[in-house]
């Protein structure tokens, strides 16, 4: 059902996502326009879709569903509210790992954070640490930014092994999520109607 964008739209466009470096949003992006394109990110998916509406950016890539958490409500909301079309759609796997400062001892952590989909998407191991302090955060990215800036080696965060790199931290724990198919189907997000040449 979806027209897709030509390359040439690709190479120029300007790309909005929510999240910050390292989210699976980032992924998404790169997956489909390419390392390198011309992008910025934003706090909040009603900030995506406002960017979009105002022509501060031509596309915005949005998480709307996951093969073990399901729908992401908010994003299905905003796309009834705003007056803009879904035009692509592409997936990404879904990789949790545990992330936390260098040399975090296990044995010590008390916190973990992440989007509350990927403390979902995690609960089996979750489930042997139901000491741990469970604490929602905006985007996994954020989360593992939150255990950068926060210094504390008690407290780690579920994200993907790109944020751990981005922020500098140490992989505790990989591929933490229950299932090993976990997939999320991100759609592309334009204010205007894009029709390909020669689209039937």
């Amino acid at each position: 059902p979806f027209i897709g964008i030509d390359s040439l739209d690709k190479d120029t466009a300007r790309v909005v996502f929510q999240g910050t470096e390292g989210a699976y949003s980032q992924a998404a992006m790169e997956h489909y326009f390419g390392k390198g394109c011309n992008s910025y990110h934003v706090h909040t998916f009603r900030e995506a879709m406002e960017a979009i509406e105002e022509g501060a950016a031509d596309y915005a890539v949005l998480p709307i569903e996951n093969s073990t958490a399901g729908i992401v409500a908010g994003v299905y909301d905003l796309l009834q509210e705003y007056n803009n079309y879904i035009i692509a759609e592409t997936y990404i796997k879904v990789e949790h790992a545990l992330l936390g400062l260098p040399g975090t001892d296990l044995d010590k952590v008390t916190t973990v954070y992440s989007h509350p989909q990927g403390l979902m998407q995690c609960e089996g191991f979750l489930e042997q640490h139901k000491d741990w302090n469970q604490i929602s955060q905006a985007n996994t990215a954020q989360s593992a930014q939150k255990v950068l800036l926060e210094k504390n080696p008690s407290h780690v965060a579920i994200a993907s092994e790109e944020a751990a790199q981005v922020y500098g931290l140490e992989v505790l724990k990989h591929k933490i999520n229950d299932l090993d198919n976990n997939t999320t189907r991100f759609v592309i997000v334009t204010n205007t109607r894009k029709f390909v040449k020669n689209a039937k």
